[in-house]
């Protein structure tokens, strides 16, 4: 759970409804919806990293490429995809081997080999 990009997630769900239904929206609509959250998950997990570190007086530490957040980064976009993927109104509906059982299942196996596989990519002390 701790890699679900719940801002961005609520913030997309939000954006869907919105825009309204499926059928009122064109492909590029969903597609430009769904590219833009993709593109604000790493941004906003990199911000609350950078958020942590000003509130530990140690933004000094974010010139260290190696001290970046690489593992949230990707597990948070992951993340999202998967749950854009299973959400009602998502564009992959319009793909002939969209199933919304698929999107119930791949949010419990990612969420979980997401935090077993977590601490192999975690910087040392991190």
């Amino acid at each position: 759970m701790a890699y679900i990009p719940t801002e961005v997630v609520t913030t997309y769900v939000a954006a869907v409804a919105a825009l309204g239904t499926v059928a009122s929206q064109s492909q590029l609509e969903q597609w430009a919806t769904f590219w833009v959250f993709l593109g604000f998950t790493p941004l906003t997990t990199w911000t609350i990293f950078a958020v942590k570190l000003k509130s530990r007086d140690a933004l000094s530490q974010m010139r260290d490429l190696r001290l970046w957040p690489w593992w949230e980064l990707f597990a948070a976009s992951l993340a999202f995809t998967v749950w854009a993927y299973a959400l009602p109104g998502s564009p992959f509906e319009r793909f002939s081997w969209y199933k919304p059982g698929l999107g119930t299942a791949g949010l419990l196996f990612v969420s979980f080999f997401l935090a077993m596989f977590a601490p192999l990519f975690r910087p040392k002390g991190g």
